[in-house]
């Protein structure tokens, strides 16, 4: 179980680095501003790349309230500063899976939720995209550790609860 749960990490990781790279800092790299004026205030930004941004705009960066939406249905709702996702958000992957909680740069941090799409369930603290520092894991047959993590992996091996 923990084996799927590692491999599964590893393949959100490797599609979140896709979000991460296509989603410019800046806001008018390479997009049309089609709502608003996309400098200050709401509005509505489309990227070349059909990354879709809407929601408030400062200096012409995200910062604020906002929704991402990329080509491949995925989603991101909330924070923004300077152009990145940062405070509290939702993402929604394409695959179904979603982490709900503080975001930094670009990546999950501090605390939050992952809700992976086999059903595991991973509660506690992210640095900088991995599980890192106590949180709980629970998997669909109903087992699950609680306990410090590492690295995006569990200290210690899991016990039966």
């Amino acid at each position: 179980m923990a084996a799927t749960m590692v491999n599964l990490h590893l393949k959100i990781c490797v599609a979140m680095m896709f979000y991460f790279i296509a989603l410019p800092s800046a806001a008018f790299a390479g997009g049309k501003c089609v709502e608003g004026t996309c400098e200050e205030g709401m509005g509505k930004l489309i990227m070349s790349n059909g990354i879709v941004y809407h929601g408030n705009f400062k200096g012409k960066k995200f910062n604020g309230k906002g929704t991402m939406e990329y080509p491949d249905g995925a989603k991101y709702d909330g924070d923004f500063t300077d152009g990145e996702q940062d405070g509290y958000g939702k993402m929604t992957y394409k695959d179904g899976s979603e982490y709900e909680g503080e975001w930094r740069m670009r990546k999950r941090h501090g605390q939050g939720t992952m809700k992976y799409k086999d059903g595991s369930e991973y509660k506690g603290t992210f640095e900088y995209g991995r599980a890192q520092g106590y949180g709980t894991i629970e998997w669909p047959n109903g087992k699950s550790f609680s306990g410090q993590f590492k690295n995006g992996q569990p200290v210690n091996t899991p016990k039966k609860r």
